[in-house]
């Protein structure tokens, strides 16, 4: 099977090699796709501790329009969900309204910050233009790409917090949660792809 694969290949290349551009390389062309991965939270508490690293996910659609083969303008909407936890330097009381302090507070129900957990959901709406660097250098029929991409984005995020949460990280049946506003942030970043086109899908 490896064989005929192999042959298959060699002869589909010394085909490709008498044809035009294809299509993919053309003006004017959408595009869209999927997208999926691990997410990472860092604020007063983080994914990434001494201790452990909590894991999320993240899930996207993108649509784009390739005017040219050194640019194309991106749309994206990708949503996630992690959980973060305290820093062992993070030796602070956080009560029912929000308010922190160093010690626990008189008349007010304190939650030690390493006893608490946050999970935090997330959506993002994002612009950017990507930019393959290797149109400048290689042939149309290439199938490779370098693409650099800046990118604006609005980011909506919503918070709870569980505490206590037991030693093997699963919240136990009592667990008590307090739910924060939605918050809405302006991003402003980017991203750097290399790329292979496995075929013209």
């Amino acid at each position: 099977m490896l064989l005929l694969g192999s042959m298959s290949v060699a002869t589909h290349a010394a085909t490709a090699q008498q044809q035009p551009a294809a299509p993919a390389d053309s003006l004017g062309q959408w595009y869209a796709g999927i997208s999926g991965g691990t997410s990472f939270g860092q604020s007063t508490l983080r994914s990434i501790t001494e201790h452990k690293t909590h894991l999320g996910a993240q899930f996207g659609i993108f649509g784009a329009y390739k005017l040219s083969r050194l640019f194309s303008l991106e749309g994206s909407l990708t949503t996630g969900r992690q959980s973060q936890t305290a820093l062992d330097c993070c030796t602070f009381w956080l009560d029912a309204d929000g308010q922190r302090f160093s010690a626990p507070a008189i008349d007010h129900t304190c939650t030690y910050y390493r006893d608490l957990r946050a999970r935090t959901s997330w959506a993002r709406l994002a612009l950017q233009g990507n930019f393959d660097l290797l149109s400048l250098i290689t042939r149309p029929s290439t199938p490779w790409s370098l693409n650099i991409a800046p990118q604006v984005s609005v980011v909506t995020t919503r918070t709870k917090h569980f505490a206590p949460y037991t030693l093997n990280d699963q919240p136990s049946a009592t667990l008590a949660s307090q739910q924060f506003a939605r918050q809405w942030h302006l991003g402003l970043g980017g991203q750097a792809a290399l790329g292979y086109r496995i075929a013209s899908n």
